[in-house]
């Protein structure tokens, strides 16, 4: 979940979803818990659809409608039948949508709404809901409005996988915080969007690949949202804890912690035993990565410069990597870096960024590791990491809650396990209210 609260257009670049490994989340920096007003509801009202950003700062668009639908501007409302219409701005900035039924000019955002129980396609997607066309600070700019049950049709499965009947408990849990994420996203009037539709908030696919399963997941947990002493959690999640979460100040240390994001041992009765972990059978349970050779120390350097905002030739050769500081839960919050020209302490998981794993596989899986470093002639010849778990470790453990279910435990429990202290509530806009202008989500 990144750290992205105000979301500047300007800042953003396409944000068509990319394919992405279930269960293999690509970890995400803290979210600011929000200090706006949420948009304003009168109380016992339903709560508005979510705006997803689908795309941002795009130069042209095709959309596709299932069917008949009607096209929205300004000073225009147009109906058009199914079929492929292109997007995209004039020298002007104003709106330029093209198809077989002609062509419409709008100068303000443009509202694609589908008959009844039909859908769009934005590329090569289906989605429900409608779609708000505008203009961005650097190209064009594609919202999705839809119902939150709707919304995480497009999500859960994205986020924990495609599971079994048996593990329907941890689609459940996955549903709750995930709700409970979106619900923290409402952003004033004023802003184009509330969510992302990639891991920068959480991975949006609408109805590319809807499933039975997550279906009754969404249905039996509609609308219950994680709350603390009345307001809304912040429902980090990860893919695998490694057998003990972290408390999100030993992490994210400049963050703001709070008592259900502290880190709890992934066993029964708390147990620390590995064998007895509830994400043991998680590929990245246990994991090693080394670094050996010119070249791969290179890289290292190379990342490290970048990091610091400097030539890698002012660092010189490697000469020491060490672990500087762990905290409670054995995860790194400080990692030294040695080299002929500098030394540089790398806070908390930013080493994931320079540990980079080797043959361009991504960031280093999590922070929590062990250290070998050889060397030879007062230089770095290899580095070896043995790790465990993959992603921050904040809150719940998508394969703790799998084992969990697998082990007859309800969603209920599992995210009580997770977010120790916290309770089920029944989202409205009384309590999105309350939350948001206490500001601590």
């Amino acid at each position: 979940m990144m750290d992205k609260v105000l979301r500047p257009m300007g800042t953003l670049l396409s944000l068509l979803v990319l394919a992405m490994l279930w269960a293999a989340c690509t970890p995400r920096p803290p979210l600011e818990p929000p200090t706006k007003r949420a948009r304003a509801r009168a109380p016992g009202r339903p709560l508005a659809p979510l705006r997803v950003a689908l795309a941002v700062d795009v130069s042209s668009l095709e959309v596709g409608l299932e069917g008949d639908g009607i096209l929205r501007g300004e000073e225009e409302e147009r109906s058009v039948g199914g079929g492929a219409m292109e997007a995209r701005l004039d020298e002007g900035g104003s709106l330029l949508l093209s198809g077989a039924w002609g062509e419409m000019r709008a100068p303000g955002p443009v509202h694609i709404v589908p008959a009844e129980g039909g859908a769009f396609q934005l590329g090569g997607r289906r989605y429900g809901g409608t779609l708000t066309l505008l203009s961005g600070d650097h190209g064009l700019v594609a919202v999705n409005s839809v119902g939150m049950e709707e919304y995480l049709r497009g999500v859960v499965p994205w986020e924990i996988g495609w599971l079994p009947e048996e593990k329907i408990e941890a689609l459940k849990a996955q549903a709750v915080a995930a709700r409970t994420y979106a619900l923290t996203r409402f952003a004033l009037d004023g802003e184009a969007w509330d969510l992302v539709a990639t891991e920068s908030d959480q991975v949006y696919r609408g109805l590319e690949r809807v499933d039975d399963v997550v279906d009754r997941a969404i249905r039996e947990t509609a609308g219950l949202v994680l709350v603390y002493r009345g307001e809304l959690v912040r429902t980090y999640y990860s893919s695998t804890c490694g057998g003990r979460t972290a408390s999100l100040t030993d992490v994210w240390f400049h963050r703001e912690g709070a008592p259900y994001l502290r880190g709890v041992a992934d066993g029964p009765g708390g147990s620390t035993s590995p064998s007895r972990a509830y994400c043991r059978e998680s590929p990245h349970f246990r994991w090693s990565e080394v670094w050996e050779g010119e070249a791969a120390i290179t890289d290292i350097l190379q990342a490290l410069a970048g990091e610091q905002g400097v030539a890698v030739e002012r660092l010189g050769r490697l000469k020491d990597v060490r672990i500087d500081e762990e905290g409670r839960s054995g995860r790194v919050r400080s990692t030294l870096f040695e080299t002929e020209g500098a030394e540089i302490r790398v806070p908390g998981d930013r080493v994931r960024w320079v540990l980079r794993r080797p043959g361009g596989k991504g960031i280093l899986r999590s922070t929590w590791f062990d250290l070998d470093v050889k060397r030879q002639n007062g230089v770095v010849t290899r580095i070896e990491a043995d790790g465990h778990g993959h992603g921050h470790g904040i809150g719940l453990c998508q394969w703790g809650a799998m084992g969990m279910a697998a082990e007859g435990r309800r969603f209920d429990e599992i995210l009580r396990h997770y977010y120790p202290g916290t309770r089920l509530s029944q989202a409205d806009s009384g309590l999105l209210a309350e939350t948001s202008s206490a500001g601590k989500p």
